[in-house]
């Protein structure tokens, strides 16, 4: 009996260097001779998601990424998205990386990355405010702009969401357990009596990681963009450059957190207000739940250093949502 050889799957055929450099030519330059040099996994998720750099030979660009996700929906999601983005004004100076295209059958998002050190990265003072008053200009523009994406977000979600990411650190750190539930339970409190809104494109996942520092300010990463309520980016924002401060020490974060604000505020009027901190301390518990799951944005703590992160994180959480009281 003959065996039956099985295609491979879009996981494997995305690191095929071979075949790679065929799909990858058609999208950059059809008939000539570019090539794939190495297909390496930046991010690697077995059934949710990858990111691939394509080191490419015998033609400019000499690299791109590739997206590739478990499930087809959120690749083309992610493309429509994207080129939604491409069309917003982001200033002359700033935008999004260069959509290369997409590969329905491999649910890969194929583009150009934004050459530039990450904002987490930049490490004088003067730069790095520099950097975040631009970042808070191209986040007012987002939140200004007519895209409009197709999800929507559920605060009834967000909440359900902050009572498993309670318990997920009560399984893996127990002696934070009661903190964490307690903080899950006064934002389920709140958010059924602060207006939140859906009226503005927003990013959801805005962190000093996701902005490139370069002649062009770029900024990464549009999984989870959404209509939602314009709060959520900036206390996002600003709570990942508080944990940047405790991880660095002596970081400069209150003053690149005020450029930052300034220069969002400059361009839309905003000011912070409950809702900004609701979505402060929400952010608290999330990055609770990534520090007990030794996931999230690098570096990742272990041991004690980890335990240290986390009461802190979750004090901070409890600060911010308490001053509502």
């Amino acid at each position: 009996m003959t065996a039956v050889a099985h295609a491979p799957s879009a996981a494997t055929a995305i690191l095929d260097t071979a075949s790679m450099a065929r799909r990858l030519r058609a999208l950059l330059a059809p008939g000539g001779t570019l090539g794939v040099a190495a297909a390496t996994p930046l991010v690697w998720k077995p059934g949710s998601r990858a990111l691939v750099e394509y080191r490419l030979e015998g033609g400019a660009p000499g690299r791109v990424y590739g997206k590739h996700f478990a499930k087809r929906v959120r690749a083309a999601r992610l493309y429509e998205t994207w080129r939604a983005l491409e069309r917003v004004d982001f200033g002359p100076d700033a935008g999004v990386p260069q959509l290369a295209g997409h590969l329905p059958d491999l649910a890969l998002v194929v583009y150009v990355p934004v050459e530039g050190r990450m904002l987490a990265d930049v490490s004088s003072p003067v730069e790095a405010e520099r950097v975040a008053r631009r970042a808070g200009d191209w986040l007012a523009r987002l939140h200004a702009s007519e895209i409009r994406p197709q999800r929507r977000l559920d605060m009834q979600a967000e909440t359900e969401n902050t009572g498993r990411w309670a318990a997920r650190v009560g399984e893996l750190c127990p002696a934070h357990a009661a903190t964490a539930r307690a903080l899950a339970g006064e934002l389920a409190w709140w958010s059924a009596r602060l207006p939140f809104t859906t009226d503005a494109p927003i990013h959801k996942d805005f962190h000093h990681r996701h902005v490139v520092a370069s002649a062009r300010l770029g900024v990464v990463d549009f999984d989870e963009v959404r209509m939602g309520d314009r709060a959520l980016d900036p206390a996002h924002f600003c709570t990942y450059l508080w944990l940047h401060g405790v991880r660095r020490g002596s970081y400069h974060g209150d003053a690149v957190e005020r450029a930052f604000l300034d220069g969002y505020g400059g361009r839309s009027g905003w000011r912070p207000s409950a809702t900004f901190s609701f979505f402060a301390a929400y952010t608290c518990l999330k990055i609770a739940k990534q520090l007990a799951q030794e996931t999230g944005v690098e570096p990742r703590p272990a041991g004690a250093e980890r335990d240290r992160q986390l009461r802190l994180v979750l004090a901070h959480g409890d600060r911010l949502i308490g001053a509502l009281r």
